[in-house]
Formats: C-alpha cells, sequence, structure tokens
C-alpha cells in the first residue's frame, strides 16, 4: 500500500536556486562597496601627496618673500627631509640662476618613500623673460614627483623687488 503524505503549506525553505540567487546579489554588492574603498584610499593616497608638494612650493615662496633670494637656496639644502647631498650650488646662465634639491617623505613604518625634485629659479631684471617690470626679479618653485598613479608637479611663481 502507499501513503500519500500531504505538505503541510506552513513548512517553507528556500530552493537552491533561491539561495545561490541570494548570494550573487550579495557578493555584487560587496564588490561594489570593496571597489569603492579601494578607490577611496587611492585617492587618500594621491591627495596627501600633492598636499605635500604644494606645502613644499609654497613654503620655499613664502621664504623668499621674507629674505632673499640666497638664504633661501641655504635654507632649501639645510631643511629636515631633504636628502644629504641632493642639493646644487646655485648655478647662474644669463639672468637665470637655478638651485636644485631632494625632500623625502617617508611614511608610516617607512613603507613608502617619497622623493619631491624641487627647483627654486630666479630671474632677474629681463622684462623679455617673463618679468613684468625693471628692478623685479620672477622667482619659480617647481615640484616634482612620480607616485603609482604617474608623474606629477606643481608650480609656484612670484614676483619680487631685485
Amino acid at each position: 500500500m502507499t501513503t500519500h503524505r500531504d505538505i503541510n503549506k506552513t513548512e517553507s525553505g528556500f530552493t537552491l536556486i533561491e539561495v545561490l540567487i541570494a548570494t550573487f546579489i550579495t557578493t555584487v554588492g560587496i564588490l561594489g562597496v570593496l571597489s569603492m574603498f579601494i578607490s577611496s584610499m587611492k585617492a587618500n593616497q594621491l591627495g596627501r601627496n600633492t598636499t605635500v608638494g604644494n606645502r613644499l612650493a609654497q613654503n620655499m615662496i613664502e621664504q623668499v618673500k621674507t629674505s632673499t633670494f640666497n638664504d633661501t637656496a641655504n635654507l632649501l639644502c639645510s631643511t629636515a627631509g631633504m636628502v644629504p647631498g641632493s642639493c646644487s650650488v646655485p648655478s647662474t646662465v644669463g639672468s637665470v640662476t637655478t638651485v636644485t634639491g631632494k625632500f623625502q617623505q617617508k611614511t608610516a613604518l617607512d613603507l613608502n618613500i617619497l622623493i619631491y625634485d624641487i627647483t627654486l629659479e630666479k630671474v632677474s631684471n629681463q622684462l623679455n623673460a617673463g618679468v613684468p617690470m625693471k628692478g623685479v626679479d620672477r622667482i619659480t618653485v617647481t615640484v616634482h614627483w612620480k607616485d603609482s598613479y604617474g608623474h606629477h608637479y606643481t608650480k609656484v611663481i612670484t614676483f619680487v623687488e631685485g
């Protein structure tokens, strides 16, 4: 004799297909959040590196405004964080005087070391060289760096009495 069992309508469960679909939807959502997290970390690192480059350039410009170009060139070479032996002696070609140096930024636990190349340039009293009037020097600070997102630079220009 065969028995037929009535299925109680109050009992319910998930089928394998329903479980697989729910797992897939959850996985897609988690991957989306993870992608946003990684993009946020990259943007944060790029922003930090750019801020350091801008601060280096602005500090050099402010130093030139409050003292002389030569004092600022000496300060560049003695600033904490500068790579020892990386500063050049001020070289003058025509009316252009240039000093270069390398600034080293270390992150937590020295895991990521970033080098910023700093160029401090003075163009003296030359109307044809982008200087607006006689007796004025154009000071340009350029900071270059390379990180995992490519090459970047920032440039700040000011004019001071010569």
